[in-house]
């Protein structure tokens, strides 16, 4: 059962109650698809957990598998995330018993689109559009694999929230998978680093985080940044208290860890992370969300220039 919604509308309040009424009869594997505002996750990754008794918050369960996908909503590279989405999770439909909590994406055409891709990857035998209709696209790819449509509306008690509230809900998340880090200085040849948008290596780490910290540099008023002097011309985003969040992986991209990417030492040939990860760092998959981590973790936010063009 897949539910649909836009932001704030009561999927995750209505899966939980579909979760507590089912799971009684036998374990029941859940999807977090929403990559903006997840539960069993981090932001901009999504996960797949094994439910086998009730529970109040969906976030008390243990994600089996967590993947990275490296942007705040799927809006930013729709054909990226239904490739991982089905990379990771075309498996389920042999499952049986999945709930599919999807991205509050809705609006426009491509919203749309994206959300098809998802009906057909993951077969849902019923969809729960909360407040919303279905375009075209979406309803024939309902069709075509026998998922039954329920519209409900949306609860009048789910409290909508602003734009500020939600970035800091994420910071919330993103402190909480990084509490207890520290900085590591690792030997940058010993990691592969990959790009949120590609299997392929990145050639080049540092002048990919000179963009970023070019763009911060030229953004600083906008997004209320207090830079030291001589910002902006290194691959050094630590001396402002700033990182690219990056993703710890295996080898088959499965997440095994956050990390900030704080910057390059170009004499040492060196890499700056601040992570609580404890084993080696073999592969990161850098993102696109910059976060401070001095005083505390907060989202500084997307950094555009790493975005794939419209």
């Amino acid at each position: 059962m897949a539910f649909l919604a836009g932001v704030d509308a009561g999927k995750t309040s209505l899966l939980l109650l579909t979760l507590n009424a089912t799971v009684g009869d036998g374990p029941v594997a859940v999807a977090d698809l929403d990559v903006g505002q997840p539960e069993l996750c981090p932001p901009t990754t999504f996960a797949l957990a094994e439910v086998r008794s009730p529970s109040y918050r969906l976030s008390s369960a243990n994600a089996v598998n967590i993947y990275p996908y490296g942007y705040s909503t799927p809006a930013y590279h729709p054909p990226r995330f239904a490739l991982l989405v089905r990379r990771h999770l075309g498996h389920l439909p042999e499952r049986g018993r999945v709930l599919m909590n999807l991205d509050g994406w809705v609006d426009g055409e491509q919203a749309a689109l994206l959300k098809a891709e998802m009906v057909r990857a993951l077969r849902p035998t019923d969809v729960v559009a909360i407040d919303a209709e279905l375009p075209g696209e979406l309803r024939e790819a309902c069709e075509e694999v026998g998922a039954e449509v329920h519209r409900v509306e949306r609860p009048p008690t789910v409290h909508r929230r602003d734009r500020e509230e939600r970035r800091l809900a994420r910071s919330m998340l993103y402190a909480s998978a990084l509490r207890g880090a520290s900085i590591r200085t690792e030997p940058a040849s010993g990691v592969t680093f990959y790009p949120p948008d590609s299997d392929n290596p990145i050639q080049d780490p540092e002048r990919y985080l000179l963009e970023t910290v070019r763009e911060l540099d030229a953004r600083s008023l906008e997004l209320g940044l207090e830079l030291p002097e001589g910002f902006g011309t290194e691959p050094d985003l630590g001396s402002a208290g700033i990182g690219l969040l990056s993703y710890l992986t295996d080898q088959g991209d499965a997440l095994v860890g956050l990390a900030l990417l704080l910057g390059f030492s170009r004499e040492r040939n060196s890499v700056r992370l601040l992570t609580n990860r404890q084993g080696p760092i073999r592969h990161l998959r850098l993102g696109t969300v910059a976060l401070r981590y001095r005083p505390a973790i907060e989202e500084v936010g997307t950094v555009k220039s790493l975005l794939p063009p419209l």
